[in-house]
């Protein structure tokens, strides 16, 4: 395999560790015992597990980027705003809420970045991207992109305790206020 795509696998193997057990919690070994390589192949792909962390990290945030995007591409120029955050929203909680992974990463990587100055650097700026993202993709208003990102990150949580989402309800949960 080319090492481009091993670094790829090894990338989407690590957000997956990473979601799960979290920074501290993962090692390099383990991420490469998921692909059946060695670990100092793992290294030299990537120089430090922070690294290795912040590309996890970067592929969730495109996925939610690339998820948001085509949420409202089949929306016509001339589309509300409204009916744009609604098109995210459906694709919230059909898409995201469903991929455990996916929110588990993005809440370990907000939990490393309490800990860790140069992973607070680039989660601060990817995350601010992904709120750019909304605003653009949308056309919401200030207040209207806010709602819809502090109502996501609550989705985040209720999706990693298994309470909501396409897969599993709990009563507490269901009142998502949308």
């Amino acid at each position: 395999m080319p090492a481009a795509d091993r670094y790829q696998q090894i990338v989407v193997a690590a957000m997956r560790e990473f979601a799960r057990t979290g920074y501290s919690g993962t090692t390099t070994a383990h991420i490469a015992s998921t692909i059946g390589v060695s670990q100092p192949y793992v290294m030299r792909l990537v120089r430090t597990k922070r690294d290795l962390f912040l590309a996890a990290f970067d592929h969730a945030c495109q996925t939610m980027e690339d998820l948001l995007r085509d949420a409202v591409g089949d929306l016509g120029a001339a589309a509300s705003a409204e009916a744009r955050l609604d098109a995210l929203r459906a694709a919230g909680y059909h898409g995201v809420l469903a991929d455990r992974d996916l929110m588990g990463m993005m809440l370990h990587a907000f939990a490393a970045a309490g800990a860790d100055e140069q992973v607070r650097d680039v989660v601060r700026v990817r995350y601010e991207r992904l709120f750019a993202t909304v605003a653009e993709v949308t056309g919401g208003s200030p207040a209207q992109v806010r709602d819809l990102m502090a109502v996501g990150l609550l989705w985040q949580v209720i999706a990693v305790l298994g309470a909501a989402g396409p897969s599993a309800e709990r009563e507490w949960a269901t009142p998502i206020p949308w």
